[in-house]
């Protein structure tokens, strides 16, 4: 991770990784298919580390937490490594089956966690499509990450976290 924050997605180089760590490039081939399998590893690790798991005892709270870390993280640097990994996946589909997988299946799952202690918790409908709820929220941010027409912010993470529980949340009593 430190060598792609150095030199970037699109720099990174298997020769370079092999240096850095100190073995030869077969040492490498070895463990993983190329670049993109390495980064995708090493990528989803970090995520699943450096995004939690918010529990502020509400879910549009936790949902608006979990979206500002995912977009602070994007901002800090990760952007353009997802950006590169999407671009492999887009070029190579078996490499995108890895993708989905590993790492969006991953960050899919985290989300639909939040939505489901929202529904036991009775602040979100039962019948709600968890499904298409966690396509509602991550279709604009891979939008706007792809695009780069508008910021991922936290203002942009509350409007999002805002306007879904607007869909499928139960209105408080009063």
């Amino acid at each position: 991770m430190d060598l792609l924050r150095e030199e970037g997605y699109a720099s990174l180089t298997i020769d370079g990784i092999a240096h850095r760590a100190g073995v030869g490039k077969q040492t490498i081939y070895r463990w993983w298919k190329g670049k993109p399998e390495l980064v995708l590893e090493a990528f989803a690790s970090y995520a699943s580390r450096e995004i939690p798991l918010p529990d502020t005892g509400v879910a549009q709270a936790d949902i608006e937490a979990f979206l500002a870390t995912s977009f602070r993280k994007l901002n800090e640097g990760a952007a353009p490594v997802v950006r590169g990994l999407m671009a492999d996946a887009i070029l190579d589909p078996a490499f995108g089956d890895l993708l989905r997988e590993v790492f969006i299946s991953r960050r899919r799952d985290a989300l639909k966690t939040l939505l489901e202690r929202g529904i036991a918790r009775g602040e979100i409908s039962a019948d709600a499509d968890i499904e298409l709820a966690v396509d509602m929220l991550f279709g604009p941010m891979w939008y706007r990450l792809l695009n780069r027409h508008a910021p991922l912010n936290r203002r942009f993470a509350s409007g999002l976290a805002s306007r879904l529980m607007q869909g499928i949340g139960i209105a408080p009593a009063g």
